[in-house]
């Protein structure tokens, strides 16, 4: 046993010493942990690996819970569990990463353990990432009440920063305020050496709040406890940091002195410090300082110096925000304008991630949901055939015993339907709870698509008819018609994509039973629904020995048309032309949709069958990003296949369309 833990102890050393070594890597993941003291050792190397190749860190954790339920070491159970939801959150998939929080609030429940604050708190997190807060907020607070439980002040008054940078994203200050002043009542104790960091963050937090709440001095009395506290740990950064924010506050207060004075501090301190120091947030605010005094020849110089890729998403808000306001005071609308375009697109960027996490969620959890329906079923079902071979037992040992035996055999047969209608009663209750449950989502979902249908479409309509009306009123300024069009387009861009939302919601509600298709037909009639649209792009569709199926028109139907459409719409050839071709395998029907538009590369041949999924500009390539996840879903409702069998840029794509006879 000694010489496996040297062995691990080894390869930790070489793994810290040589960086990402695949060798020493490979040691770790291959010796087999027997006891505690070997678990503790392989823990330690958790550091080296979070810098090592997803795949290998991947490992690390499935080896690290592995190794841990079998010697059921129960904090490394937990920690293990943490660490692989960590994982899944750096790549983005939320639902699992759930589900190894989840696992570790189940072991900590069973075994009251202390692991509870922060779980509770890892789960609070996950969901403020989804921007779903009530969930978030349930969660921290009982991240508080177990850290009361338990006595652990650190990890409280972390739970209660969270809950006030919560109701700061939803502009609750005066709740934020609140929790920043509990958590700030911990800090004061605790040992001064272990709350030091802690209160500095909260007198800055403070800071911020009650500048929000428009409580200057206030807001100015905890900036400059935040400075004393910086200069007294030292922490130089955070000193550069609050000198910066107290500038921005004087700056809001047109004290322009006072502004000047405190950004001048912030640049002086941050030149000594290192290179992670970032400037471009005191840049954004010397320039506003220059905007004030309408120094615009110095403002053009200082924003050469910032990288807007340096901030995060509201710095980049603020910086686009300024730029806007810039533009506007030197007359340059045209410059105003297309930063307002950015700042829209980046707005929109975001929103789109945040909706696109929480659908993969959503759709994660409701896919668990059924799975367990599934397994529940098969159980009953389990217990059902187990009760037939149980009573065609009783019949045979009932033709071989006696009138009396026959009459002890009554008693039990009777007693067993007793049982039976119990759980047949058991059983109908489930039922109708389950049929309660799905009534109430297809009620939900129905809703939602009524306020797409009617509450979206109206305004959408006024919108583009009456940008038309202004145009043709007020037309002859070259400027708002330009502008016009731009409302008008993004108007009919957005009926489009409300247009395919209803249809990817309406997938599914065709008729089940097959019939007889001639499939050149269904070509035809595609041909006829996009023949404006085929005239404009003087495009062609070219088929033949197109077969009669057995299958469901209607889905069929949908894919054809997508597909022709995109094969029509992505081309840069003078004659866009999609072609058909057939081949009949023995045990299904193989379609091929070929195009010479512009291709795919291969590293995107899953991605575009995502719903939203754009690989180029709206202004380039007009659309909503649903047509393939459209296509993707009405495949499974033929039990088929579509992918991607084949893309040459600027050569075209060849789509393979598999279904079952």
């Amino acid at each position: 046993m000694r010489y496996r833990i040297f062995l691990l102890m080894f390869s930790g050393i070489t793994i810290a010493l040589s960086g990402q070594s695949p060798d020493s890597l490979a040691i770790a993941l291959t010796h087999r942990i027997n006891s505690p003291a070997e678990m503790e050792q392989f823990y330690q190397l958790r550091k080296a690996f979070r810098s090592a190749a997803m795949d290998l860190r991947l490992q690390y954790y499935h080896k690290g819970i592995r190794s841990a339920d079998a010697l059921d070491q129960l904090d490394y159970r937990i920690l293990f569990r943490r660490g692989l939801s960590e994982y899944y959150e750096t790549l983005d998939s939320l639902n699992l990463a759930m589900e190894k929080i989840d696992e570790g609030i189940a072991l900590a429940t069973e075994n009251r353990h202390t692991s509870l604050v922060t779980l509770y708190n890892d789960k609070a997190i996950l969901f403020s990432k989804l921007s779903d807060y009530d969930p978030a907020l349930k969660y921290y607070i009982l991240s508080v009440e177990y850290a009361d439980s338990f006595a652990v002040a650190p990890e409280k008054r972390f739970a209660l920063g969270n809950i006030s940078r919560i109701h700061r994203y939803r502009q609750e200050y005066s709740k934020a305020k609140y929790y920043t002043l509990e958590a700030l009542k911990i800090n004061q104790s605790l040992p001064e050496e272990e709350a030091q960091g802690s209160t500095l963050f909260d007198y800055s937090q403070l800071g911020d709040i009650y500048k929000e709440l428009g409580k200057a001095d206030s807001s100015l009395y905890y900036y400059q406890k935040a400075i004393a506290l910086a200069k007294a740990i030292p922490d130089p950064k955070a000193q550069a940091n609050n000198y910066l924010k107290v500038s921005q506050l004087h700056l809001n207060q047109h004290n322009i002195p006072g502004a000047k004075l405190y950004q001048d501090s912030s640049q002086h301190l941050g030149s000594k410090l290192d290179s992670t120091f970032s400037w471009h947030a005191i840049h954004l605010n010397e320039a506003r300082i220059l905007l004030t005094q309408k120094q615009y020849p110095q403002v053009e110089q200082v924003l050469k110096k910032i990288d807007p890729e340096r901030f995060n998403f509201q710095g980049k808000k603020k910086y686009y925000t300024f730029l806007i306001e810039y533009c506007r005071q030197i007359n340059d609308y045209h410059r105003a304008f297309d930063y307002q375009g950015t700042l829209h697109e980046l707005i929109g960027k975001v929103e789109g991630a945040q909706r696109d996490r929480y659908m993969v969620y959503t759709e994660a959890k409701f896919n668990a949901s059924q799975k367990g329906r599934q397994i529940q079923e098969l159980q009953q079902a389990a217990l059902i055939s187990k009760a037939s071979i149980q009573r065609q037992r009783a019949w045979i040992m009932a033709s071989l015993i006696s009138v009396v035996s026959i009459l002890v055999v009554v008693f039990f047969l009777q007693r067993d339907n007793q049982r039976k209608l119990k759980f047949n009663r058991a059983l109908q209750q489930k039922v109708a709870e389950q049929t309660l449950e799905l009534r109430e989502a297809n009620e939900e979902l129905q809703h939602f698509n009524y306020i797409i249908s009617h509450d979206l479409k109206e305004p959408l309509r006024n919108i583009v008819s009456f940008s038309s009306l202004i145009k043709r009123k007020f037309s002859g300024n070259p400027e708002l018609d330009e502008f016009l069009q731009i409302i008008s387009r993004s108007g009919e861009q957005l009926h489009h994509l409300v247009r395919d939302v209803l249809e990817y919601q309406g997938v599914g509600k065709f008729p089940k039973e097959l019939a007889v298709v001639d499939t050149g037909i269904v070509i035809e009639e595609v041909r006829h629904s996009l023949a404006k649209f085929i005239s404009e792009r003087n495009g062609r569709i070219l088929h033949q020995n197109l077969p009669t199926i057995h299958t469901i028109k209607g889905p069929l139907t949908i894919i054809f048309k997508n597909l022709i459409e995109n094969g029509l719409k992505y081309n840069h050839s003078s004659f866009p032309t999609v072609t058909l071709k057939y081949d009949s395998l023995s045990d299904r029907h193989l379609f091929q949709i070929s195009d010479n538009g512009i291709g795919i590369e291969k590293q995107y041949f899953q991605t575009v069958f995502q719903m939203f999924k754009r690989l180029n500009a709206r202004d380039q390539y007009p659309g909503s990003g649903l047509g393939l996840a459209i296509c993707q879903k009405v495949t499974k409702q033929l039990n088929g296949e579509l992918k991607i069998k084949a893309s040459n840029l600027e050569h075209g794509t060849t789509f393979e369309l598999s279904i079952p006879k």
